[in-house]
């Protein structure tokens, strides 16, 4: 059966040189004015974020996505290793969930909904670290964007 682009495998080794410019930008750029905060830190707001969340924004979560939020992110966390690398895109869950986290935590009302489809489908349509990476990827790519002609030597 031929994959689509809905299929989290459609974009093995297709995303690993964008992310890389990507990360480029964002370490030159952005990373000085909204700080990465490290894995343990992300985990814990994250799991913090969704006890709190029922009711605080408009997205109403159901109790079966935030036991599958909750589910992936144990995943994560207990993986944090070999199973959360992505050698297809050399990603490593442990740097992309950081740097997602942190526009979320800043502009939660309008990213939270966003990140909760996508962290709770991990645990049942992606747990693989392709999956998750590529979920984590297409929020990234919704903050950070590297404007035409800009280069790390003329940064």
């Amino acid at each position: 059966m031929p994959r689509n682009k809905y299929d989290t495998h459609f974009y093995d080794g297709k995303i690993k040189e964008n992310y890389k410019k990507l990360v480029e930008y964002d370490n030159a750029v952005i990373v000085p004015e909204i700080p990465i905060p490290d894995f343990p830190t992300t985990i814990a707001e994250i799991c913090s974020s969704i006890d709190k969340i029922q009711g605080k924004y408009k997205y109403k979560i159901s109790e079966k996505q935030r036991v599958n939020i909750f589910r992936s992110i144990r995943l994560i966390e207990k993986n944090k290793d070999k199973s959360n690398y992505d050698s297809k895109n050399d990603i490593h869950v442990n740097d992309i969930l950081p740097r997602v986290w942190r526009f979320i935590r800043k502009n939660k009302e309008d990213a939270m909904n966003l990140f909760i489809e996508q962290v709770s489908d991990i645990v049942n349509r992606g747990p693989c670290a392709q999956g998750r990476t590529t979920r984590l990827y297409q929020l990234y790519i919704l903050y950070v964007s590297i404007p035409k002609g800009w280069s790390i030597e003329n940064k």
